[in-house]
């Protein structure tokens, strides 16, 4: 399938887009439906943004996706309780410290969790592997709903991490034991950004079998630099996820 890459003023709009929902919204929608203890807000936050584009449907076309929300109550699998939310945006599922939103407005989806494993002192520890894993997943699973309701072929996708202020990278002994002479002399740091908005990237057809570990990769190195590493060490020198 041929496909014309977007140009930089659909760039620009999803750009917006990313930056008004993170200043004015997913704060608020985490407020009033996560139940985890209220310090937790005030940590690191990772969210995901997924804009499908290309013939079917167009990026701010509304769609009737009324009887979608069957496809997407599975997104947050793994919690044992999740509600259904209804309302003139679209369709949202929430957890205790999640939620996904499937926008009738361009078929776009929101995803958005707290992420700190500590909420008594600073500096609060965002666990590394469980970020990685659950994106991987959850666009794993996103991907293979479009298809099923033909939404497609394309999306671009933004991540980003919000309050990451006093913020560090959670790794456990065993992945620092296995890269001892590869991390001489490297010792990770805090994350000296508010928010990280990691720049976006473009699947440019989904229709078709992709590795969403190797699409991801580029990516999460940015999150390991940002923590003082130099990338992802949940990858080996061929660009496969250690599990």
């Amino acid at each position: 399938m041929n496909m014309t890459i977007p140009n930089h003023t659909v760039y620009k709009n999803i750009r917006k887009f990313r930056n008004d929902r993170l200043k004015n919204n997913v704060d608020k929608i985490a407020k009033d439906l996560f139940t985890v203890d209220a310090t937790k807000l005030n940590g690191p936050m990772v969210v995901l943004h997924c804009v499908p584009i290309g013939s079917s449907p167009e990026p701010d076309k509304l769609i009737d996706i009324g009887d979608y929300h069957l496809h997407f109550s599975n997104l947050l699998r793994g919690y044992t309780d999740t509600k259904t939310h209804y309302g003139s945006s679209g369709i949202t599922i929430s957890a205790d410290n999640s939620y996904c939103m499937f926008m009738n407005k361009g078929a776009k989806l929101e995803y958005a969790s707290v992420l700190f494993s500590d909420t008594e002192k600073k500096p609060y520890f965002i666990d590394i592997r469980k970020l990685e894993g659950f994106v991987i997943q959850l666009m794993t699973d996103y991907i293979s709903i479009l298809k099923n309701i033909d939404i497609g072929p394309s999306m671009v996708v933004l991540l980003s991490i919000i309050h990451t202020s006093d913020s560090k990278l959670k790794i456990s002994d065993k992945i620092i034991n296995d890269n001892k002479e590869y991390l001489k002399g490297i010792e990770g740091h805090k994350i000296d950004v508010k928010k990280l908005l990691v720049p976006e990237i473009l699947i440019d057809d989904y229709t078709n079998d992709i590795n969403m570990e190797k699409i991801f990769h580029p990516i999460f190195n940015i999150i390991w630099n940002a923590g003082g590493y130099p990338g992802s060490l949940l990858y080996d020198e061929n660009e496969n996820r250690i599990d």
